[in-house]
């Protein structure tokens, strides 16, 4: 069996409400409750799925070659959604690393979809960009 640890929680050093998943073996995930306020509901759904992906992996008991990569980019997206709207160039990058280091996983297919639906919510800059200019 893996090593049981638990990780102190960032959000109950700042007084916010949080839950912490443990796994044996693999990465304490945090859980944030929503806390009030306007924000916006595109990083709201992507902060969910980022969220569920991040307890089913690490959960997931089979040994994974690119599990640290994906663990990383969903970190990544995690702090995009703490820090304000995230750049859509970035979103997608993050999106076909953790597709192309889990795509292949049944177990955890219907997640990353969720993650990919969340991310195709924020569009397309560049063509936003290029429709902006033609008016």
């Amino acid at each position: 069996m893996g090593r049981r640890s638990v990780l102190p929680s960032e959000n109950a050093r700042y007084g916010r409400p949080s839950e912490v998943l443990v796994a044996e073996g693999a990465v304490a995930v945090e859980h944030r409750r929503a806390v009030g306020g306007a924000g916006d509901p595109r990083a709201s759904e992507l902060g969910r799925a980022v969220s569920q992906l991040r307890c089913e992996l690490a959960t997931y008991p089979a040994e994974l070659s690119d599990r640290s990569v994906a663990e990383e980019e969903l970190a990544a997206l995690d702090a995009m959604m703490r820090e304000g709207l995230p750049e859509v160039p970035r979103l997608r990058s993050s999106l076909l690393l953790i597709a192309s280091s889990l795509g292949s996983v049944s177990a955890l297919g219907s997640s990353v979809t969720a993650v990919r639906a969340a991310i195709d919510q924020f569009g397309d800059v560049s063509h936003q960009r290029d429709h902006t200019r033609e008016h």
